[in-house]
């Protein structure tokens, strides 16, 4: 490929990419009348938003402190936090994604 041919794709990519999001976008509304994993959702968000997910957020809350105090590294502190939180809030965050409408 020579410079000019790649500045030419450069150039239609964005009218490729309004053209594909025009065509499929249909497909990006995904409905909840199918129950195929209702039941499997249901037991990781049960799982994960009870108190296997507090627990598990409050081992690695600890475990990223004494990490961190072992090794001086705020980092494993920091990284215990973000695990914690993300187990704390994400079920909450991802059932209002799912359930967002436009």
């Amino acid at each position: 490929m020579t410079i000019t041919s790649k500045k030419s794709l450069g150039k239609l990519f964005p009218i490729a990419l309004l053209l594909l999001i025009t065509l499929f976008g249909a497909y990006a509304f995904a409905g909840t009348s199918d129950t195929a994993f209702k039941d499997f959702y249901d037991f990781v968000h049960n799982m994960i938003g009870g108190y296997v997910g507090k627990a598990v957020a409050l081992i690695a809350l600890i475990g990223g402190a004494v990490g961190a105090g072992l090794s001086g590294k705020m980092t494993l502190l920091v990284g215990g936090f973000v695990i914690a939180a993300a187990l704390f809030f994400g079920p909450t965050i991802v059932a209002a994604l799912l359930t967002a409408t436009i």
